[in-house]
């Protein structure tokens, strides 16, 4: 302990951030009265007490912080007590300015429950604290976005859930839903009705919902028209959600389809035709939106009667637009855009004695696939196990007193933040190896047929669009789409079949699995070496 200690004038800081990651941090009035008993101990003087609950992890967000420096400055106090370093910064900006005080002899000692701090120090050693916690802060920010991204991955919504449905609080970390409430739930069923059936405004729809229904949010105040507005936009209702600017496939229960959820677009935005509209049969309404302003692509049915009696029938889609847009883009035929539908499905379009021969080299590669994945799935899972003896010997040290609660907080989220990793790598290797054959052997299935069922009009055309990818998109007349990524694997194989056969079909119109495989050994683009044996 410095022996001048004594002398010294001490402002007492103590902070414990408001946010969830810190929780496991000691409160803000036990680090007081630790503090305050140690300064007792080493006869420390302590002039004045500053605490708060903010996060250190930006510069100049804590106003009590700054308070306290500025005090330091005009020579009020010349040393700091604190529970540990990282109370006193978690940035970089802050850490330096305490390290230049410190340096300058502005502050002449820290003293914290277990160490102290001289302007004689080698700086270094603080500099290296200082980094720790904030790499910390960085670390459990990125997992914490890594974890939410994961849950919308695996088609949770990770946020509050929206009004109607409620935050499962019952199930195991990790396993949490989103599950409808049961009290609120029917009741907005019952005004997405009204929207479809009577093609009401928002306004009326708000009348209906404190009026017929009595409907309150949350807190249980009347429902705000605003409020209102957003239920009727928010794609969560028809079983999707948007999270970091992408919309995901959710696992909760959908109040309404996506159609359901596309015609109510329609209808607030003044645009539906009513009950006239709705008999035609416009089947890529829904499914793509324009690529100049965003807005969901619709569709109109027109008959014109000629002067000499002919009557044409014309169906054509076009940006939905919103009120006051300013998108110049111009309608597509139908029968074009099916042109350009059938079209991307051609180019996935493969024979069947080629994808039985395709389909059996992938079963012998699956068969070999699992012999590897047994092996890895062994070490995954004892990598597993060793994370949860840790995290059992890291609780075991804590109820021992052999770490403080800070130090197992953050020793347990590395610990934690492996397992997870592990996990992950368990769930995707299980994926890879039973999926990936039943995949391919269904969008094989697919692009053997989809031609031939979008050409007879015996499958649903927009079934098949959807299929072949995401994101689709009109711009300049022309459908524009990311592929799907087995997809796009089928698209490539069929362009290399369609090469063979056009190759080899004066010869034969037939080929077996003995000719695709002499035929690719000799195909330099599909990797193979001429002469091999099949």
């Amino acid at each position: 302990m410095n022996q001048n200690s004594n002398k010294i004038r001490y402002f007492l800081y103590a902070r414990k951030s408001s946010e969830s990651e810190e929780k496991q941090v000691a409160s803000i009035e036990s680090q007081i009265t630790e503090l305050e008993r140690l300064a007792k101990q080493y006869g420390l003087t302590v002039v004045r007490v500053f605490s708060e609950s903010k996060s250190a992890k930006a510069p100049h967000n804590r106003p009590v912080f700054g308070e306290m420096m500025e005090r330091l400055y005009k020579g009020e106090a010349e040393g700091i007590l604190c529970w540990k370093l990282d109370r006193l910064a978690r940035n970089p900006v802050d850490g330096g300015t305490i390290n230049w005080i410190l340096q300058n002899g502005i502050v002449k000692h820290i003293r914290t429950f277990d160490r102290e701090y001289l302007p004689t120090d080698n700086v270094l050693m603080m500099s290296v604290e200082f980094g720790m916690a904030n790499q910390f802060i960085r670390d459990l920010s990125s997992n914490t976005k890594r974890g939410l991204n994961s849950k919308a991955e695996k088609g949770v919504f990770p946020s509050r859930a929206p009004i109607g449905y409620l935050n499962d609080k019952y199930h195991p970390k990790g396993e949490k839903k989103i599950i409808p409430d049961p009290e609120r739930f029917p009741i907005l069923r019952k005004l997405w009705d009204e929207l479809l059936e009577r093609e009401c405004t928002i306004e009326t729809l708000h009348t209906i919902a404190k009026e017929k229904y009595h409907l309150t949010g949350i807190f249980g105040k009347p429902i705000e028209r605003s409020v209102i507005y957003d239920i009727f936009k928010n794609p969560f209702y028809s079983g999707m959600f948007n999270w970091n600017g992408k919309i995901w496939q959710g696992t909760h229960e959908a109040m309404i389809s996506k159609e359901e959820f596309e015609r109510a677009q329609l209808i607030i935005s003044g645009r539906s035709k009513g009950d006239k509209k709705r008999k035609h049969n416009f089947p890529f309404v829904g499914t793509m939106r324009c690529g100049e302003c965003g807005c969901i692509i619709t569709a109109e049915f027109h008959r014109k009667k000629q002067v000499n009696g002919n009557v044409h029938e014309y169906t054509f889609y076009r940006c939905s637009k919103r009120v006051g847009s300013t998108c110049k883009q111009a309608f597509v035929r139908s029968t074009e855009l099916e042109k350009q539908v059938l079209k991307k499905l051609e180019e996935v379009e493969i024979p069947h004695d080629f994808s039985e021969w395709a389909l059996g080299l992938l079963r012998i590669e699956t068969d070999r696939d699992k012999a590897g994945r047994d092996q890895l799935l062994s070490k995954f899972q004892n990598d597993y196990n060793k994370c949860l003896q840790r995290i059992d010997t890291l609780k075991d040290m804590r109820m021992n007193r052999e770490i403080d609660s800070e130090e197992f907080a953050v020793r347990k989220t590395e610990v934690e933040t492996e397992k997870d990793r592990i996990q992950s790598s368990i769930n995707k290797l299980d994926k890879r190896v039973s999926e990936r054959l039943a995949e391919f052997e269904e969008k094989f299935s697919f692009a053997e047929t989809a031609v031939e069922k979008f050409e007879k009009n015996t499958e649903n055309k927009r079934t098949l669009l959807v299929s072949l990818g995401t994101n689709f998109t009109l711009l300049n007349k022309e459908l524009i789409f990311d592929w799907e990524e087995i997809m796009a694997q089928v698209r490539t194989a069929s362009k290399e079949a369609k090469k063979l056969h056009k190759a080899f079909e004066p010869v034969k119109n037939r080929f077996t699995p003995r000719d695709y495989a002499e035929m690719y050994s000799a195909s330099p683009t599909m990797g193979g070496r001429r002469g091999s044996n099949p």
